[in-house]
């Protein structure tokens, strides 16, 4: 299985690979032929959809710590 990044493009491999597979479970196929296209067992591809229907994480930015920071210490 391709993982990583390739660092030529800055794509992580993974995720689009993910993406693809999230793709082909949405566009209808059977079990049997996401099985035959991927060669993954289908629940795993269409848990990708679930995971993917959630917003990402969002990393805090400076000026998040720095409210965390401030609130914390006038509440300590």
């Amino acid at each position: 299985m391709i993982s990583g990044t390739n660092h030529h493009a800055d794509i992580d491999a993974t995720a689009a690979l993910n993406g693809i597979l999230a793709l082909l479970a949405t566009a209808g196929l059977s079990d049997d032929q996401i099985t035959a296209v991927t060669g993954r067992d289908p629940r795993d591809v269409r848990a990708l959809i679930g995971s993917a229907a959630q917003p990402p994480a969002r990393e805090l930015s400076v000026i998040d710590r720095a409210r965390m920071t401030l609130l914390a210490r006038s509440q300590g």
